[in-house]
C-alpha cells in the first residue's frame, strides 16, 4: 500500500523505476535492521546470563 501511495504522489517528480527502487531499498533496510538489533541484544543478554551462571556452578 505504501508503495502505491508514493508512486502516485511522486508521478511528476521521479519516474516509476527510480521510485520503486528507492522503496525496495527502504523496505530492505526497514525490516532487517530491527531484527539485527534484536538479535544483538538477545545474544548479549544470553552471554551475560551464561557468564553470571558459570561461577555458581563451579563452586
Amino acid at each position: 500500500m505504501l508503495e502505491t501511495i508514493f508512486i502516485t504522489l511522486m508521478q511528476g517528480q521521479y519516474n516509476k523505476g527510480t521510485s520503486l527502487a528507492a522503496l525496495i531499498a527502504y523496505r530492505a533496510l526497514y525490516f532487517p535492521m530491527p531484527l539485527a538489533l534484536a538479535c544483538l541484544v538477545y545474544l548479549d543478554m544470553e552471554r551475560r546470563a551464561i557468564a553470571h551462571a558459570a561461577p555458581s556452578t563451579q563452586g
